[in-house]
């Protein structure tokens, strides 16, 4: 009776030690199983939002492009009247129409502010010496250097606030056929509604926190110039947007991750119901067909 007695209990620890393995072993498979899951899931909702952050870079990319007009107009019309712009405050009105995103155009005849529209708001700009002015002076000469469109900013603007600051070099014909510069044109957006015509804000009604950031060096330095949502979005995915003379990155990711706490806290508590459940049919199964 004692052996007996004794087999008893050590066929229990038998059992217990089996059921203990079952669990153990059953845990882990769901949860490398979940896991997986997981990280399938996250990988398809960072396609998805690379695939939205290029439909709004394009999107800013092409406002910003847009805003860029003024100062092809303006140059036309200083080339036509040889350095003139006749009656520059209704020109400049007509042309400030066409472009509500624009919040100033102007005229630098040798690299100096002459012209301002609308001048209320921006009257310290005018006098300003774009070839002297030390924040200033290399963008300017790198657009003369270059005979192209140059996109200066964003930065906070002299006039307040902060904005992107398009200039053209203009030239006029001279006797050697190259063209003697005659100074700039030059177009003002301040960000906040270029962000929005480009429609930026959406992303975070949509669930996303996100950054705009300007490349400033070859080894991926950026210098984050707008961000929306609670903090810096984490693990990115990352959208670039060519603009002249650069390129910004746009950065986003879910604002509550790419794996949301309650999905990790959901596959713990799954893995471990199934593996009870796997653990509880063993049991069954030992009781039934004998240890």
């Amino acid at each position: 009776m004692e052996q007996s007695s004794g087999t008893e209990a050590k066929g229990e620890r038998r059992m217990s030690l089996v059921l203990a393995v079952t669990f153990v072993v059953s845990l882990l498979l769901f949860l490398v199983l979940g896991t997986g899951v997981l990280r399938g899931a996250a990988e398809s909702r960072r396609a998805a939002a690379l695939h939205l952050g290029a439909d709004y870079a394009q999107r800013l990319s092409f406002r910003l492009s847009e805003t860029m007009g003024p100062v092809y107009m303006l140059a036309s019309l200083v080339q036509r009247h040889r350095g003139m712009v006749p009656d520059f405050d209704r020109a400049a009105a007509e042309i400030i129409a066409l472009f509500p995103m624009v919040s100033s155009i102007q005229l630098a005849p040798n690299g100096v502010v002459s012209a301002v529209f609308p001048l209320a708001g921006n009257e310290s700009v005018p006098g300003t010496d774009l070839l002297k002015n030390p924040a200033r002076r290399q963008e300017a000469q790198q657009t003369i250097a270059r005979r192209q469109l140059m996109l200066g900013g964003p930065y906070t603007l002299t006039q307040g606030g902060v904005g992107v600051i398009g200039r053209f070099p203009v030239f006029l014909p001279d006797e050697n056929g190259w063209g003697k510069f005659w100074g700039f044109t030059i177009v003002v957006v301040r960000l906040p509604q270029l962000l929005d015509a480009g429609g930026l804000p959406e992303l975070t009604r949509d669930g996303y926190r996100y950054e705009l950031c300007r490349v400033i060096d070859d080894e991926g330095g950026c210098d984050v110039f707008s961000r929306r949502g609670e903090g810096a979005p984490v693990d990115p995915a990352v959208v670039s947007i060519e603009v002249p003379n650069g390129t910004w990155k746009l950065r986003l990711a879910p604002e509550e991750g790419w794996n949301p706490p309650l999905r990790q806290g959901l596959l713990i508590v799954v893995s471990v119901v199934m593996a009870l459940l796997v653990t509880l049919l063993q049991f069954f199964l030992i009781r039934r067909f004998g240890r």
